[in-house]
């Protein structure tokens, strides 16, 4: 999970011991991430552990055009930067700092939010506070294969999470060429390097949200430069088949 240490240290109060008992008696341990590596160690385990991240489908190296109906369905015009969030609609993944950050962009940047989850009503009460429902669009969940069609109309993919065990979503999203703003923390640290493959923002800060958006939005310099490198690494380390090869020598080692 991606959730924070602290989230499970609350959880496991009373039965902490038992809960280590499960990572500290396995025959090994795989995870998906750096950040997960380090929590299992804190939880006194001493064997293997294997890195293993999740993957993507990476098909071509082609540029799929973006559905014209489909900007016409979320009422955009030519003129509209879309930022692309996919997220649960819970605590650790921050959408209130996103929805915020609108705040300090022009009033054409739109923000499209697919997923749901326990803040999902609190979401659209700050979204009516703070005057953005003409920016703002709540989707609610969305099959897999259509949200590959709303990447694809996305000028920047963003999720400011608090923390993160890996996060899929953002590969995902560099395999669709949409450049990335996220935040240095858990798993992320793994595939995102600053102005290389994303562009990092800070925790909890909605104005350096919308400084990253912005420059991604309008430097095109950037903007390519961070979309061609992203897909590279993505293609190179966490396409399927690379991921497959990797467990098969974990289960095999076992």
């Amino acid at each position: 999970t991606g959730d924070s240490q602290w989230f499970w240290w609350l959880r496991t109060w009373w039965w902490r011991p038992i809960f280590k008992k499960i990572y500290q008696q396995a025959d090994g341990v795989q995870v998906i991430s750096r950040y997960l590596e380090a929590m299992v160690r804190n939880y006194g385990y001493q064997g293997k552990i294997w890195i293993v991240p999740n993957g993507v489908a990476v098909k071509n190296d082609e540029m799929i055009e973006p559905d014209p109906k489909l900007r016409k369905e979320l009422g955009l015009n030519e003129a509209d930067k879309v930022i692309l969030t996919v997220s649960r609609l819970v605590k650790k993944n921050a959408v209130q700092d996103l929805i915020k950050s609108l705040k300090f962009l022009p009033a054409n940047y739109k923000l499209v939010i697919i997923g749901t989850g326990k803040q999902a009503g609190r979401l659209k009460k700050l979204t009516l506070k703070n005057n953005l429902s003409q920016q703002v669009k709540f989707l609610g969940n969305i099959p897999y294969e259509q949200v590959l069609d709303y990447y694809r109309v996305a000028d920047v993919f963003c999720r400011p999470s608090l923390s993160e065990g890996f996060g899929n979503v953002f590969i995902e999203a560099m395999s669709q060429k949409v450049p990335v703003v996220a935040t240095p923390v858990g798993g992320i640290v793994d595939f995102l390097k600053d102005k290389e493959t994303g562009l990092f923002c800070q925790v909890r800060n909605p104005q350096s949200i919308a400084g990253c958006l912005r420059e991604l939005s309008e430097n095109d310099e950037l903007r390519e430069h961070i979309i061609a490198k992203a897909f590279l690494m993505v293609k190179d380390k966490y396409s399927w088949d690379e991921i497959t090869q990797q467990m098969r020598k974990v289960f095999r080692s076992l």
